[in-house]
């Protein structure tokens, strides 16, 4: 009798026992045992009644969690959010409810979700995985595999994804064209030298910056509303079908043609470091920020109607003259070489004019009471003009010698017309 008494509390121990989650992370365990809807019983284990019955999320991000054992019995789990913790892998092949997952900032370098068949969102990104399938998760929606060492990377079977962020990865390609669902993709910060996108018709927002791309089109992306493509090869930009263009970065690169006429939409561009030569804004009324310093600019146009609400950054552009702007307006924070002036009529400077300069002598410089100009060229000169520094006219002669005796001291600059059509511009100061 008492050998069957000991044998049936040993049965009973052992039951109860069997009946609860083993999960030997102890900051894992807390964080389930803290959370009522899981813990329905509030005692000291997670039942494997309580993990089964569970429907809803588990958030347990940030918990210097370094072991998810015991996550396989919530066999209804909907989402998980696992981010900033310690993990290197997650074992997920029972959770095949799962629709959420987000496990980012960690280190992560395996993973299988092949079983998850109803992802919609996988977010895995800031690890360090080198590969990863998802070839069976076709219910994708939104893929966050940033910031990983993926040398490569296969989207072609989850053509319901909308968002793709795959950069800072050491991808050379990446193929989107059975992915038309795409509204934003960011790629930048590999090592990608072509990248198609003819057939995204919905995409909003492309990041591909930081990669080797010699040629980006995007005719047929007219909903695009920012363009971010600094740090590549592109020689040649053509965003004139990008008619809802909010925002273009293109920095460092080696682009020589720009035209911005068409994008009327435009709120902030950013194109330092190029070999650009001639950018008019004047159709971008919502213009805020210009930034166009560091190129080759021989003519500039941002009047804009609308000058004052825009800062504009033009320096470092030794072939610029002068920079058209709104009538009555005088800028007083915005950057541009001391050679520039502003104007309301500013003509382009061809190459041939600023080879005509050398051929025009003006003296005295600095000058006090009056300035001649002597021509040693072929063409004849109409009018000279001279323009405060904000590009106001306040003296003009059509002889070679122009009297100065009224200006104040200061900085001044001469423009030169020709019977021609060409003209020059001197910075002179008295």
């Amino acid at each position: 009798m008492k050998t069957f008494t000991l044998l049936f509390a040993f049965l009973i121990s052992f039951t109860l026992v069997a009946q609860n989650v083993n999960i030997p992370d102890s900051n894992f365990k807390n964080a389930l045992l803290s959370d009522a809807t899981i813990n329905t019983n509030s005692d000291n284990e997670i039942q494997v009644s309580e993990a089964q019955a569970f429907t809803g999320t588990i958030q347990v991000s940030n918990k210097n969690i370094s072991d998810l054992t015991g996550i396989e019995f919530f066999d209804n789990l909907t989402k998980l959010y696992c981010h900033y913790n310690n993990l290197t892998t997650i074992n997920l092949k029972d959770n095949k409810e799962l629709l959420e997952l987000g496990a980012s900032n960690n280190k992560i370098n395996f993973i299988e979700v092949d079983k998850n068949v109803k992802l919609q969102v996988l977010g895995l990104g800031d690890n360090e995985l080198t590969n990863i399938n998802i070839d069976e998760n076709v219910n994708l929606i939104e893929l966050y595999l940033n910031a990983n060492k993926l040398n490569t990377i296969d989207v072609s079977k989850n053509t319901a994804l909308g968002k793709l962020l795959i950069g800072g990865n050491n991808l050379t390609s990446l193929n989107v064209l059975q992915n038309t669902n795409l509204r934003t993709l960011s790629c930048a910060e590999n090592s990608i030298s072509d990248l198609d996108i003819s057939n995204c018709l919905l995409l909003e927002d492309l990041n591909c910056g930081y990669n080797n791309l010699s040629t980006l089109n995007t005719a047929n992306n007219i909903s695009l509303f920012e363009i971010s493509c600094d740090d590549n090869s592109l020689t040649f930009l053509d965003v004139t079908k990008n008619v809802n263009l909010l925002q273009l970065f293109c920095r460092n690169n080696k682009i020589t043609e720009l035209d911005l006429t068409k994008n009327t939409k435009l709120g902030q561009v950013f194109l330092q470091n190029n070999l650009i030569k001639i950018l008019d804004i004047s159709n971008a009324p919502d213009m805020t920020e210009f930034y166009c310093n560091d190129n080759s600019l021989t003519g500039l146009d941002v009047a804009n109607g609308n000058n004052a609400n825009l800062y504009l950054n033009a320096s470092q552009n030794p072939g610029l003259q002068c920079i058209n702007v709104d009538v009555g307006f005088s800028p007083t924070n915005w950057d541009k070489d001391p050679a520039s002036m502003y104007g309301t009529n500013c003509a382009v400077a061809s190459i041939d004019d600023v080879e005509l300069g050398k051929h025009i002598k003006i003296y005295p410089n600095p000058f006090k009471n009056n300035i001649t100009i002597d021509n040693f060229s072929n063409e004849n000169v109409a009018l000279s003009i001279i323009y405060t520094s904000l590009g106001k006219s306040i003296k003009s002669s059509s002889e070679n010698i122009l009297n100065t005796k009224d200006l104040s001291k200061g900085v001044y600059f001469l423009k030169i017309r020709f019977s021609s059509g060409k003209h020059i511009i001197k910075k002179i100061v008295k």
